[in-house]
């Protein structure tokens, strides 16, 4: 099934295509006023890939937690292609997607989500599920950390604070700018996979994940 990927939840957008037997993506920074090249980008992919919006299957997109307006804005295009190509929608959370390319860890995994200034929305893995995100001050979720030698720590926030958490925290396992954004192509591999689980959102229902910092 060929699935597209919608990613614009942090300052780096990106569109996927998702096929078993290949794939192609692409990436731009969103900030003010670059949203809007999604529309572009997504004209471009198709073309590299020789297929046209008729083909997909599925589509899916990431929804958040992270910036208020890119998950407005990756909302409303896959809505709309999901629409106009008639397929069936699905939505993944941004945590999700960072912690995919590293489900291997056996130890805790803790997702930081640059928020704005000093704040992150911050999700820990003990296991194999997730607890909820929490907006929380970066020194607060830092310290929310228990047995950090055995903690892998991944995301936008990860990367933003680093000197300061090897300082504090140097038993920390930094994640580094690779696995700082999430990626479009594994919105998409995963959207794939929680269709085929479950079957598709309800389109008209979807919507973005907004967490709101603790009184």
């Amino acid at each position: 099934m060929l699935t597209l990927g919608i990613e614009t939840s942090t300052s780096r957008a990106g569109v996927a295509l998702f096929h078993p037997d290949w794939s192609f993506e692409t990436t731009w920074p969103a900030g003010r006023g670059r949203l809007e090249l999604g529309t572009q980008a997504l004209e471009n992919v198709f073309r590299w890939a020789g297929v046209h919006p008729g083909d997909l299957g599925l589509v899916a997109v990431d929804l958040g937690p992270g910036s208020f307006t890119g998950l407005r804005v990756g909302m409303a295009l896959a809505k709309g292609i999901a629409q106009s190509t008639a397929v069936p929608l699905v939505g993944v959370s941004q945590v999700e997607v960072l912690a995919e390319p590293v489900k291997w860890w056996n130890g805790r995994l803790v997702v930081w989500i640059h928020d704005r200034r000093d704040e992150v929305f911050s999700a820990h893995r003990l296991g194999g599920t997730f607890e909820a995100p929490r907006a929380l001050v970066w020194t607060d979720a830092l310290r929310q950390i228990r047995q950090p030698e055995e903690t892998l720590l991944v995301g936008t926030g990860a990367v933003k604070w680093a000197q300061e958490i090897r300082e504090l925290l140097p038993d920390v396992h930094l994640g580094g700018p690779s696995l700082a954004h999430p990626r479009a192509l594994e919105v998409a591999r995963l959207g794939l996979a929680k269709y085929q689980q479950r079957g598709p959102d309800d389109a008209l229902m979807m919507e973005p994940v907004y967490v709101h910092k603790e009184a």
